[in-house]
């Protein structure tokens, strides 16, 4: 039996809850695009964190054999410079030992997730939440590109395709292989799920399922896209983390429930990351993790804690001995 909210059909037979678009939370939805984004459907150049790989890549320069971009949701820059070295703490400190270049900085934002996937990728600046395919300049997109040099090129999301049309318009960027959650599903050692609005496979299951996946073509090149999950708005708050004491200790986040869920979310997606690039992924790999949006909150003063008009990034090299 289907609960409540779920969703099936053209996305696979395994439901994903979704009460993203009930009445309530459609309110909420609503609220919050408003705080980001007025439409533009022209698609103009933008300043993205992939610029340095789109320049390795337009002079002909082979990128690492096993390249990343994952697009963080609701990763923002904290005004409080301690809360945001301690949100990016686990792949900053990759940059105190030898075996790893990194390289931050931060890239202007407009509008919702959609844009700031049509930013990374694309480099263009797209205002709109579910683009066709023609208003795209494909030919110029990352996968593309990428996919002329040699790579495989996959795309994975935790959530439906069917959101914000994403099963339609990813094809025409140059994806060979296009994972949502069903097909992530099939792959999966286990379903675990996280989200209160959207409800979909929790973010350590998709980055398990991506590694395992590269490692296990080590003869190919590989870029791979994706798109976080588990950090959307409303976030879930899990009382009784180890890592609580990390909230307790900064009064932005000590009595506020909201903040802290989203900072210890961050950090553990980071944690992850990190102890596999140390573990599994230790060599040939280039890794790019920007922030969609500032989180949109919609109390003004949470919103107020971050920077509204950028998003950092950190970019992960490998070092060759």
């Amino acid at each position: 039996m289907k609960r409540c909210g779920e969703t099936s059909g053209a996305d696979g037979a395994e439901p994903i809850g979704n009460i993203a678009f009930s009445t309530a939370n459609g309110t909420r939805i609503a609220l919050t695009t408003a705080t980001q984004m007025a439409e533009d459907r022209t698609a103009v150049a933008a300043e993205s964190a992939t610029q340095s790989l789109r320049h390795q890549v337009s002079m002909g320069n082979q990128p690492a054999g096993r390249v990343f971009l994952i697009v963080v949701e609701s990763l923002g820059i904290w005004r409080d410079r301690e809360l945001d070295a301690l949100q990016l703490g686990p792949i900053l400190e990759l940059g105190n030992e030898r075996e790893w270049s990194v390289r931050t900085g931060s890239v202007p934002f407009a509008g919702s997730t959609v844009p700031a996937e049509l930013r990374e990728l694309c480099a263009i600046r797209l205002l709109t939440v579910q683009p066709s395919s023609k208003e795209i300049p494909s030919e110029r997109c990352l996968p593309a590109e990428m996919n002329r040099m040699g790579y495989e090129t996959l795309v994975a999301h935790g959530f439906l395709g069917a959101t914000f049309g994403r099963r339609s318009w990813y094809p025409s960027l140059g994806f060979d292989g296009i994972w949502f959650a069903p097909e992530i599903l099939r792959r999966a050692k286990s379903p675990k799920r996280c989200g209160i609005a959207f409800n979909g496979l929790c973010d350590d299951v998709v980055w398990d399922v991506l590694v395992s996946h590269v490692v296990s073509r080590p003869e190919a090149r590989h870029f791979v896209y994706w798109l976080t999950l588990s950090a959307h708005l409303p976030v879930e708050y899990r009382n009784g983390q180890e890592t609580s004491d990390l909230c307790n200790a900064h009064a932005s986040t000590r009595d506020n429930e909201a903040l802290c869920g989203l900072l210890l979310w961050h950090r553990a997606l980071f944690e992850n990351i990190a102890d596999t690039l140390k573990t599994q992924l230790s060599d040939d790999v280039q890794v790019i993790v920007v922030g969609d949006h500032s989180p949109p909150f919609l109390e003004r003063s949470s919103r107020e804690l971050f920077e509204q008009s950028r998003v950092p990034f950190v970019e992960i090299r490998s070092v060759a001995d």
